[in-house]
């Protein structure tokens, strides 16, 4: 009888609930995951171009092509993982390595030579970051792949990523602060003649670089994949396994529509910074600073408060539905931001992360379990369990999409007319920035909700494609 996926009718391979040490160890890996990859981002603008005078437009580009050099060593580190056998498993040991390194790198992140001219300081950003993103992806791609594997079960893989959600929410508390931090380190350490945030960085990052490797320890500990088919498949080999998931139906649609809220997301951000710097403020660095980590707090609190409110409502309505509707919402409400960002209210902009994070949490919380499902789909098709391949290619489209548009975001901000030297910016400038933080966002997050409406992967399918796929290991084994 030829398989199908077409009249699902059971529940699929269910293995129960993950044991709670698992879930948490796992969980706690978002945490040190988030630091790795938001702190070069959030940090790069204020610190190389507003306190050390680089050019704005250069550091858009040094970050754009950290993040695509990074992204083309990650389907290599994908493949070794797959293909890894080891009494720690295929993704453990690339974790603790990967984190060490990171840790390391991190440590050096913000400290060039403060007699390095602009451009010497450009060179040694782009060094280290180059490095720094490399390391990162050492510990990525293996730790997201094991949250595919972890377990089979349709809703348990969301509340797995719902604990990685607690622990994001957690670093995304005190994430925004992380600048405001830089301030008051460095004035307790003020050297004459640098600005503050620029040698509080220098204390900062080495004691992140510290958590990042103690935070993957617990992983190590109490977090192994399943047993699957795996140890007996034939070596994974690059571009075949490449090409396979570049025609898997519902991966191609998944990762356009994350790619395209990535975009969105990172245009948010640096715009946030200068509107908040320039318009908000009228270049009170130090207030802006300050009103960005209350926001960035209270966006935190909003995602999660949103946590439960999504696990629920995906195992009621299916995973498709809610993410799908949560990326519309965010889409259309984002034009609201014309009305929310204004110097007569400056703590008005609350409203938006306060409005958008149940959408935001959305998406955060379903994609790695929807992509769970898709590797189920991928063997289904070619009879192979590909997580760190898949897990590579998310992360290439994600690095690339950010590499796209941080290196958009300079120009974009350089098109608005900004010029550092001033204390004020024109007229001019501050309506540009305020079109671009209004449209752009909503356009990537709209376009994306759109797309995700053909996504064909539901409970029922999953169900049988888990069904099918049990019954061949089964047939194999026999």
């Amino acid at each position: 009888m030829r398989d199908s996926i077409n009249t699902p009718r059971s529940n699929g391979v269910s293995e129960g609930r993950l044991p709670l040490k698992t879930r948490v160890a796992y969980g706690f890996g978002g945490f040190v995951e988030q630091i790795m990859s938001n702190t070069f981002g959030q940090l790069a603008f204020p610190i190389y171009n507003i306190a050390l005078g680089v050019n704005v437009g250069m550091i858009g580009v040094l970050m754009g092509i950290t993040r695509l050099t990074d992204a083309l060593t990650d389907p290599l580190v994908g493949v070794i993982s797959d293909n890894t056998r080891s009494r720690w498993g295929r993704r453990v040991p690339y974790i603790v390595a990967g984190s060490l390194l990171t840790g390391i790198v991190f440590a050096f992140l913000f400290s060039p030579p403060l007699g390095l001219s602009p451009g010497g300081k450009a060179l040694y950003a782009g060094i280290l970051g180059v490095v720094f993103f490399i390391c990162y992806g050492i510990f990525a791609i293996p730790y997201n792949a094991l949250g595919f594997e972890l377990t089979s079960d349709y809703d348990e893989r969301t509340s797995l990523q719902a604990w990685r959600m607690v622990f994001i929410t957690v670093k995304s508390v005190l994430s925004p602060w992380v600048l405001k931090l830089c301030f008051v380190v460095g004035a307790i350490f003020a050297v004459p003649g640098a600005p503050d945030e620029a040698i509080g960085a220098r204390y900062v990052t080495p004691v992140l670089g510290l958590m990042v490797f103690l935070g993957c320890l617990p992983i190590a500990f109490y977090c192994r994949e399943r047993e699957t088919a795996a140890a007996a498949q034939p070596k994974v080999r690059l571009l075949p396994a490449m090409k396979d998931a570049l025609r898997n139906k519902p991966f191609a649609i998944h990762i356009t529509m994350i790619s395209l809220v990535l975009c969105g997301l990172s245009i948010i951000a640096p715009l946030t910074l200068y509107i908040n710097n320039y318009y908000i403020f009228g270049g009170d660095k130090n207030q802006a600073a300050t009103l960005i980590g209350v926001s960035g707090t209270v966006s935190a609190f909003a995602g999660f408060l949103n946590i439960p409110i999504v696990n629920f409502l995906s195992r009621r309505f299916g995973k498709k539905k809610v993410l799908c509707g949560g990326v519309l919402f965010c889409g259309v409400f984002y034009q609201a931001s014309w009305f929310l960002f204004t110097p007569a209210m400056p703590y008005l902009q609350l409203v938006l992360p306060l409005a958008t994070g149940l959408g935001f949490a959305c998406c955060w919380m379903l994609n790695p379990s929807i992509t769970a499902d898709i590797c189920d789909y991928d063997e289904f098709k070619t009879g192979q369990r590909r997580e760190g391949v898949y897990s590579a290619i998310f992360a290439f489209a994600y690095k690339s999409a950010s590499s796209l548009v941080v290196l958009v975001s300079g120009f974009m901000i350089a098109w608005t007319g900004f010029t550092l030297e001033l204390p004020s910016q024109t007229p001019e400038t501050i309506h540009r920035m305020r079109l671009l933080m209004m449209l752009a966002p909503s356009c990537f997050l709209t376009a994306a909700g759109l797309i995700y409406l053909y996504f064909p992967l539901t409970r029922a399918k999953v169900a049988q494609i888990q069904k099918i796929n049990a019954r061949r290991k089964t047939t194999r084994a026999a």
